[in-house]
């Protein structure tokens, strides 16, 4: 337990250690309007924002429509 709170209190007196990282609504858009990931991820990145997550959700929706294209073309 004491633990625990050793890492907490060293979390809270090192702000470096903490960054922010993408919110739900971006990353939903950023899955359905892949360029819209793409745009976030260059602007908010920066030290202190993990910026990755709006990426990684851009690749995610492209890739998913890629592959719906791909057996959509088959089937017809």
């Amino acid at each position: 337990m004491s633990d625990e709170m050793n890492n907490m209190n060293s979390n809270y007196q090192n702000p470096e250690m903490q960054k922010d990282s993408a919110g739900c609504m971006g990353l939903v858009v950023s899955f359905f309007i892949p360029i819209v990931g793409i745009i976030l991820y260059f602007v908010k990145r920066s030290p202190m924002f993990d910026a990755r997550g709006y990426l990684y959700a851009a690749g995610a929706g492209f890739a998913l429509s890629l592959i719906l294209q791909v057996v959509a073309s088959v089937l017809m």
